[in-house]
């Protein structure tokens, strides 16, 4: 009761929403392998379930289409407070973030949110991992690279 009532409070503040796209590790094969598009479903179930249900709500229908995508999306709906605290790691992509515009508040969130799913990236279960932010900014995670910021048209909202 006490999560529910927790979630509620928190959903009547400034929430933001915000899109996540994840390829297969197939890449552009055509047609994408059955067992690719369910290996990435797998990794990004586990990837994101630890995060605390009375902040983020995840729609991650496309999951679990029957037909074999190389590209899946999801929108996540983040409450806050947002994260405000990174590790090491992630320092450097929130502060990117925050450069280019994105709500500090939120960045340390993405920042986060990123280091959370690159494990299953470079365990070889999912390919390009993408973040695509309210305010036109994205953030790219490609397997064995560094993490690119793009900024956006300055739309911060």
């Amino acid at each position: 009761m006490s999560r529910e009532m927790n979630r509620e409070s928190s959903k009547s503040s400034d929430p933001r929403t915000f899109g996540l796209s994840v390829w297969t590790i197939a890449g552009n094969v055509e047609p994408t392998p059955m067992a690719a598009h369910w290996q990435r479903a797998s990794a990004i179930r586990d990837a994101l379930e630890s995060l605390p249900p009375e902040r983020f709500d995840v729609d991650s229908r496309n999951l679990n289409d029957p037909e074999p995508r190389r590209l899946v999306e999801l929108v996540i709906i983040a409450y806050p407070p947002f994260d405000t605290t990174t590790s090491t790691s992630t320092t450097a992509v929130a502060t990117a973030l925050e450069n280019a515009g994105t709500h500090s508040g939120l960045a340390r969130t993405i920042a986060n949110l990123a280091a959370l799913v690159q494990p299953e990236q470079q365990a070889g279960r999912v390919g390009r991992i993408e973040f695509h932010l309210p305010d036109g900014n994205r953030v790219r995670c490609e397997p064995n690279t560094a993490t690119t910021i793009i900024a956006g048209q300055g739309l911060n909202p």
